[in-house]
C-alpha cells in the first residue's frame, strides 16, 4: 500500500486521511510484520492463559486492513473484536469477513475504549501505539491513555500483546507507569534483511501478561 500523501506528511491524526487511504488502496496492508512471523511468539502466550481458545474474548486495536483479525479466527480464537477509527476501513472488513461470523468490527478509539472493565483476555496492538505517538497532539498523554484503556479492559488473566519499532527505552515508560499490574516481557523480532544487532534491526513485541 503506498501512503497518500496530505501535505508534507501523512497526517497520522486525521481520520480522513485513512478513511482516504483505505478507500484508494482497500487490498490488506501488514504493518511491520506479517502473521506467520508472530505465530510461533504469540499462540504460546494465548495458550498460557489457560482458557480454552473458543472462551477467550480478543480484541485488535487500531485493526485496519491487517488479516491479523483472521488468522487468529482460522487459528481457533473466533471471539474477536476489531476496532478502527476509519469507518471506511471497519466497512470494508465487515464485508471481507462476513462469513467469519464472530468476528466483529467496530468505529472506536483506541485511547477511549467504549466496553466495560475486564471484557477481554488477549488484546493485541500491532503498530497502533505507534501511530497514537505519531499522531497525536500530546503523544506522552495519548500513549498513556491508550495502554491504560488496554489495562482496564483486560481481564485477569490476559495478556496484552504489544508490536511496537520502540526500543524498551522509549516503551517501557507507557507500559509501567503507574500501577499497571501486569508483567512485562519484551521480545525482539527481526526486521527481515536488516544486518546487525543494533535497535534498528528489530521490532519489539511487549508481552504484558496481567495475573
Amino acid at each position: 500500500m503506498e501512503p497518500v500523501v496530505v501535505g508534507e506528511a501523512p497526517d497520522y491524526g486525521d481520520v480522513m486521511y485513512w478513511d482516504t487511504r483505505f478507500a484508494l488502496d482497500p487490498e490488506p496492508f501488514e504493518w511491520y510484520l506479517p502473521w506467520e512471523d508472530l505465530r510461533e511468539v504469540v499462540i504460546p502466550r494465548m495458550l498460557a492463559l489457560g482458557v480454552p481458545p473458543h472462551d477467550v474474548e480478543v480484541l485488535v486495536v487500531g485493526c485496519g486492513n491487517s488479516t491479523l483479525a483472521e488468522e487468529l479466527y482460522l487459528e481457533g480464537w473466533e471471539n474477536i473484536t476489531a476496532i478502527d477509527t476509519s469507518s471506511v476501513v471497519v466497512e470494508q472488513m465487515r464485508t471481507r469477513c462476513a462469513k467469519l461470523t464472530e468476528l466483529e468490527f467496530h468505529v472506536m478509539d483506541a485511547c477511549a475504549l467504549q466496553f466495560p472493565d475486564n471484557s477481554f483476555n488477549v488484546i493485541v496492538d500491532k503498530a497502533c501505539l505507534d501511530t497514537v505517538l505519531c499522531e497525536a497532539e500530546d503523544p506522552p498523554a495519548a500513549a498513556s491513555a491508550a495502554v491504560q484503556e488496554a489495562h482496564r479492559t483486560l481481564a485477569a488473566p490476559g495478556v496484552y500483546l504489544l508490536l511496537s519499532h520502540g526500543a524498551a527505552r522509549a516503551r517501557l515508560e507507557f507500559l509501567t507507569a503507574g500501577d499497571p499490574r501486569w508483567r512485562v516481557e519484551a521480545v525482539r523480532l527481526r526486521k527481515g534483511d536488516v544486518p546487525g544487532d543494533g535497535e534498528e534491526a528489530f521490532y519489539f513485541l511487549y508481552i504484558c501478561t496481567k495475573v
